[in-house]
């Protein structure tokens, strides 16, 4: 019994010896500064993350970062101290851009003391190494309250009082004199100073020694440069460098920036120690899941400084779609048969798979389950090792595609290439049927100045909702046809769109003329605001989308006579809908919106009723007047004729009685200009089109 009594307390006095807490100071001697852990010199090999702690060991790394805190802290500190690890505790201090108020005192205060019940919570755990107060709480605010800094301060007394054994730094996004003087001078208390710089990495010793703030620094994120200075594709996509190319920027920064400033630099903690979707899936991970890229291999090298002898991950040369890398913007025109293709090697000559995989640029965000990244099915046609030939993805946007290279052996690389699909205008293999050349929808209100057809191409959308009004609820379409192969002689004209789903909504086709438009300039702010023609409507009659159909034949064929080609029609709600109702737009290149034709062997402009309108017109070509020649009529009748110039604007109207003693009429021209003009005859239901030239 005395021997398991000497046992336990033994383990007692041996697990709480253990638990005390290992003292970190940061000294100035020599002309540099250094940290003392326990005494020793100590310089941080760090790793950003969380992900992997049994590796960084295993790679030479002795200490990583947090970002927060929370009740997984406890784990991650005995995770850290069985690997021999320290951590850089991360407090997340509150985001002015998120919301936090550093005018309101008290949640300021309140702030604190929920840091300070976290800091007595951990404060004696051995692996804790230095507390890093707030991460870029800066970001986002091009004026920001500079209160925050004087928030810092104060956790970072409250930290000294609390744990005389740890130091406090904060973080910064980047550093400049102008920053570094302000922090200076609001948190004198900070014992560090830690920036996150990527290609601003090499700025960091002066920027703080210009601002003549005498002070030790860690790197406490550093990679590849970020996506927002990096270089740019024609369309403005950020173009990110190879696995390959990042591990040689890894090692420059390292040798000729971390390990340069020997004075004040204490050491960096490399971003990110595992695999995180920022801007990518892989611009910033070391790892792919579990599989480690070539910048693992150089980080051991760096950290252990020795020759890396383990097993080499591939190496990227080149990867192109249809011939052309990232810094080329490849763009595609063609639906079928596209090559992408990439070239690597592996220093250890295992045999190398691939994988290609279609992500949109704006899609799904995140990495799903299982060995690879969620992407788009159903494009490569076919693979032969490192080259695959396939589809352009349906709808006009811009995408990636990751290309990964295995080796076998637990090492992989990656490179992307951004692309986008610029496919021409679907033709229709029917003569009687055309397809629409431009389609965009608009919204009101908060939304009334984004142009719909650029940011969100693949649909269109109408709807009408008169309570509230004007608060983005309402939506219209437009739709454009190029009519040029239509002129002859009509029986009919369909406009048909596909969608629907929403029963018992009415929409209204209206003649959309003399308004010119684009998707990329149309928005609710520079609509027609002019009273349109209703052309006809039809009814949402089944929860199934279908064509859905309006006639437009007078119209149609009044446009083509008048010399109009371009033919638009606006899309309408006449009833009000909970929600907006759906239609394809040409970019999803599955039943677009068309025009159906049938077609006559008579002319475009079949003759009216003889008895009634104009059976002549002279002189033509005309000077000054234009004399017009009616049929007798049987009757009296009030008869309207309408000039419109060449472009489809009308330029003079006149209505003329005409009876039986009045056969001839005169039109004045004096304040034409010069050119071809079309008269538009029009009496009860008949109507009549001429053409006459003004000298």
């Amino acid at each position: 019994m005395k021997k398991y009594a000497f046992w336990f307390v033994f383990s007692i006095w041996f697990l709480s010896l253990a638990a005390q807490p290992v003292p970190v100071e940061v000294i100035f001697q020599d002309g540099q500064y250094q940290l003392l852990r326990g005494g020793e010199p100590y310089f941080v090999k760090g790793a950003g993350g969380t992900e992997f702690i049994d590796r960084v060991p295993q790679h030479g790394g002795n200490s990583i970062r947090t970002w927060g805190v929370g009740n997984d802290t406890q784990a991650i500190l005995d995770a850290a101290q069985a690997n021999g690890l320290t951590v850089l505790v991360g407090l997340w201090v509150g985001h002015q851009a998120h919301g936090f108020n550093y005018d309101d005192e008290a949640a300021v205060q309140r702030q604190l003391e929920d840091f300070r019940r976290w800091v007595i919570r951990y404060k004696d755990h051995p692996a804790v190494l230095a507390w890093g107060i707030g991460n870029e709480v800066e970001l986002g605010l091009s004026v920001y309250n500079l209160k925050v800094w004087n928030a810092i301060n104060d956790i970072a007394k409250m930290i000294h009082e609390e744990d005389g054994q740890h130091p406090t730094l904060t973080v910064t996004a980047g550093i400049d004199v102008n920053k570094a003087r302000i922090i200076k001078e609001r948190a004198p208390d900070l014992d560090i100073i830690g920036v996150n710089a990527y290609g601003s990495i090499g700025g960091v010793s002066n920027a703080l020694r210009q601002a003549e703030w005498d002070i030790p620094y860690l790197i406490t994120e550093w990679g590849p440069n970020g996506q927002w200075e990096s270089p740019l594709t024609a369309w403005r996509a950020p173009i990110e460098p190879s696995s390959t190319n990042k591990a040689q920027t890894y090692r420059d920064r390292y040798e000729n920036v971390i390990l340069k400033d020997t004075e004040r630099c204490i050491g960096s903690y490399v971003f990110l120690w595992g695999s995180k979707f920022e801007q990518t899936p892989t611009w910033y991970g070391l790892f792919v899941k579990d599989e480690a890229t070539q910048v693992v291999e150089v980080m051991q090298a760096q950290w252990t400084g020795q020759d890396y002898t383990g097993n080499h991950a591939p190496r990227i040369l080149e990867a192109t779609i249809n011939g052309r890398s990232a810094s080329q913007s490849p763009v595609l025109t063609a639906e079928k048969d596209n090559v992408a293709i990439i070239r690597a090697e592996d220093p250890d000559g295992d045999p190398l798979s691939f994988e290609f995989i279609f992500r949109p640029e704006e899609g799904s965000r995140g990495l799903v389950s299982g060995p690879t990244f969620e992407g788009i099915p159903g494009l490569i046609i076919e693979q032969t090792g490192n080259t695959i030939t396939f589809n352009a993805p349906e709808n006009l946007n811009n995408y990636r595609l990751f290309m990964l290279v295995r080796d076998g052996q637990g090492g992989i690389a990656t490179v992307n290439v951004p692309f986008r699909t610029e496919l021409g205008p679907l033709v229709s293999d029917d003569p009687n049927i055309l397809f629409a050349n431009q389609d965009a929808y608009m919204r009101d209100g908060e939304f009334s100045n984004i142009r719909h057809g650029q940011t969100d191409p693949q649909r269109l959308q109408t709807r009408l909702r008169n309570d509230p009004p004007n608060s983005g609820f309402n939506r219209e379409t437009y739709i454009g046809f190029d009519c040029e192969t239509a002129q002859r002689g009509i029986t009919s004209v369909h406009l048909e769109v596909f969608g629907g789903e929403l029963e018992g909504v009415t929409v209204a086709a209206f003649g959309l003329s003399n308004f010119p438009w684009n998707e990329n300039t149309l928005r609710w702010t520079v609509r027609n605001n002019n009273e349109l023609p209703l052309l006809d409507q039809t009814t949402i009659n089944t929860p199934q989308p279908r064509y859905y159909r309006w006639d437009v034949t007078d119209y149609v064929r009044e446009q083509l006579i008048l010399g109009q080609t371009d033919i638009s029609f606006a899309l309408r709600n006449l009833n009000e809908s909970a929600n907006p109702v759906n239609w394809n737009a040409r970019e999803r290149r599955e039943h677009p919106p068309r025009l159906v034709f049938v077609f006559n062997d008579g002319p475009l402009d079949p003759p009216g009723d003889s008895t009634l309108l104009v059976q002549n017109i002279f002189p033509n070509p005309a000077a000054d007047a234009l004399h017009l020649e009616f049929y007798k009529p049987g009757g009296t009748a009030q008869i309207q004729v309408e000039v419109f110039d060449i472009q489809g604007r009308l330029a003079q109207t006149r209505t003329f009685p005409v009876d039986r003693a009045a056969r001839l009429q005169t039109l004045d021209l004096s304040r034409l200009q010069p050119g071809v003009y079309v008269l538009r005859i029009t009496a009860n239901e008949q109507r009549q089109h001429l053409k006459f030239v003004k000298k």
